[in-house]
C-alpha cells in the first residue's frame, strides 16, 4: 500500500516551540522531522509512500487575489524552509506546477486507481475531507473510508459556509446550520450544484451570483489532473528514517 501524505503540516509542526520549551536547533528540528514521519509510518500499513508540499503561490491566486491573505504576516516557526527544504530532497517530496499539496497528492491517488494499486491518504488538512476513499486520520490514529456522499456533502456545504482559513467568503450570512438544512433528506449528490448555486443567484442576482459562484468553486475544489506532472516513485518504508535522530 502506497501512502500519500500530505505533508505540509509536518515543519510547522515539529519546528514549532512552546512558550516553555527552548528553541529547537536545525539539527534537533530535522531529527524532530524524521522521528515524526517514522512515527506516521509505523502508524499505518504502508510499504512505500510519496511527500507532497505546497510551495510558492498556486493557480488559485490568479482566480481570487485575496485567496489567504488572512495569513499575511503570520511568521512561520524557525527553521521552517530549512526543514521544509531538508524533506522535500531527503524523500523526492513533490511540488510545484502551480498547485497545492492536495492537488498534487489528488493526481497521484487517481493515478494509484487507474493503475490498480492500493493507497492511503494521510493529511490533517480539513479539504481532505472532500475526497472519497481510503484515509488515514492522524489525529485520532485510525482509517476511515469517505463515500462519495459524504465527500459530495462536505465540498458543497463548504461552498456555502466559505473557509475562513483560506479568506473564502461563501455566502454572506449562511453558516452551517442553513447548509444543513438545505441539504436535509438529499441523496442525489448531482442535485447538490444546483440547489448551491441557486443559492449564489438568490443572494449575489444572476451574473454576479455565477460569477461567485465559479470563482469559489475554482479556489475550493481540488484539482484532480495535470497533464505536465512528473510521476516520481514512491519511497520504500524500510529505508531509512533516522538520519540526524
Amino acid at each position: 500500500m502506497i501512502g500519500l501524505i500530505d505533508a505540509d503540516f509536518i515543519p510547522y509542526f515539529v519546528c514549532y516551540n512552546k512558550q516553555d520549551e527552548p528553541e529547537k536547533t536545525l539539527d534537533e528540528a530535522i531529527s524532530s522531522a524524521n522521528s515524526y514521519l517514522q512515527g506516521l509510518l509505523n502508524g499505518t500499513s504502508v510499504e512505500e509512500f510519496n511527500l507532497f508540499f505546497t510551495v510558492g503561490k498556486n493557480f488559485r491566486y490568479e482566480i481570487y487575489p485575496e485567496y489567504k491573505a488572512n495569513r499575511i504576516g503570520k511568521e512561520k516557526p524557525p527553521f521552517f524552509n530549512e526543514v521544509r527544504d531538508y524533506l522535500v530532497k531527503e524523500y523526492n517530496g513533490i511540488s510545484g506546477y502551480n498547485l497545492e499539496a492536495d492537488d498534487l497528492l489528488v493526481i497521484y491517488k487517481n493515478k494509484c486507481i487507474a493503475e490498480q494499486k492500493e493507497y492511503i491518504v494521510i493529511s490533517t488538512d480539513k479539504d481532505i475531507n472532500n475526497l472519497e476513499g481510503r484515509h488515514y486520520n492522524i489525529k485520532e490514529n485510525v482509517l476511515v473510508n469517505i463515500d462519495k456522499q459524504f465527500a459530495a456533502e462536505y465540498f458543497w456545504k463548504s461552498m456555502i459556509t466559505g473557509d475562513t482559513a483560506d479568506n473564502i467568503k461563501g455566502l454572506p450570512g449562511k453558516g452551517p446550520a442553513f447548509a444543513d438544512k438545505l441539504f436535509l433528506n438529499i441523496d442525489d449528490v448531482e442535485s447538490y450544484r444546483n440547489l448551491v448555486l441557486n443559492e449564489y443567484i438568490t443572494k449575489f442576482g444572476e451574473e454576479n451570483g455565477i460569477n461567485e459562484f465559479y470563482k469559489n468553486y475554482k479556489c475550493l475544489k481540488i484539482k484532480d489532473s495535470h497533464e505536465n506532472v512528473e510521476f516520481i516513485e514512491p519511497i520504500k518504508k524500510h529505508r531509512s528514517l533516522c538520519k540526524n535522530a
